[in-house]
């Protein structure tokens, strides 16, 4: 049951991701994908920390592990970065990666504290 648990969710995630970059056409789709999946991330874990609700198994694979696995994927951050430098945009790549590290994070803690509140 989990393992069609993530993979519905990796199939639902992979295509919120796709459509992310396909019509919003932001050079930076991904990262915004990272930030949002990370804040996201962050709220369950907190809500589910906190005891403002409890997820079963398959909810934290479909969601956690499906969904926002496959929305926040870094092997695509990886390829950004990777084509920045290669193309000798070096600010730029070193901009993109650590924007990508620091606002994932504090999207992750922002998502964390804003569960908090309900």
């Amino acid at each position: 049951m989990l393992f069609v648990a993530v993979a519905a969710g990796g199939a639902l995630g992979a295509l919120l991701r796709f459509s992310l970059v396909v019509f919003t056409g932001l050079p930076f789709a991904i990262l915004l994908a990272n930030i949002v999946g990370s804040t996201v991330m962050g709220a369950i874990v907190g809500g589910q920390h906190s005891g403002l609700f409890t997820l079963p198994a398959a909810w934290k694979a479909f969601v956690m592990v499906g969904v926002l696995g496959a929305f926040t994927t870094f092997s695509s951050f990886s390829l950004e970065a990777f084509v920045l430098f290669q193309e000798g945009q070096i600010r730029e790549a070193v901009s993109y990666v650590i924007a990508s590290v620091l606002l994932a994070l504090i999207g992750f803690a922002l998502g964390y504290k804003l569960i908090s509140f309900f």
